[in-house]
């Protein structure tokens, strides 16, 4: 499965050195980030770490949308340059905080709301593992 996922790279890559070794640290940094929460899960997790959990579905959404926003207007580089990331991050976090508080908890609330009248909100499963009802 590994060598699944470390092709993947190659596959749908455009070819340069730096987008496969992106997607590979990619992948690397998000197994390393399972297993620390895995070996955490028992732990208090610091409020700003919860702060980023509470938003991260904000940023899976926002920031592609910036990225693009900001390669057409500023253009990519080839080459990382820090200055411009710590830009791009206190550009992300601050926005995604307010798609949070604005959009996505309003929403989360809406449907919980939807939930409760509709009745219980689960659909019973039947014996053979179907959802009746």
């Amino acid at each position: 499965m590994d060598r699944c996922r470390q092709a993947s790279a190659y596959w749908h890559g455009d070819g340069t050195h730096f987008t496969r070794r992106a997607w590979i640290a990619a992948f690397l940094l998000a197994v390393l980030t399972f297993g620390v929460g895995l070996v955490s899960r028992h732990r208090r997790i610091p409020r700003w770490l919860a702060g980023l959990g509470t938003i991260s579905y904000s940023v899976y959404l926002v920031h592609p949308v910036l990225l693009a926003v900001s390669d057409g207007t500023i253009g990519r580089s080839r080459q990382d340059n820090p200055v411009l990331e710590v830009a791009f991050y206190a550009v992300l976090l601050p926005l995604c905080v307010l798609t949070y508080r604005y959009i996505e908890a309003p929403c989360q609330k809406w449907g919980r709301m939807l939930t409760r009248r509709a009745g219980t909100g689960r659909m019973p499963i039947s014996g053979s593992g179907t959802r009746t009802g």
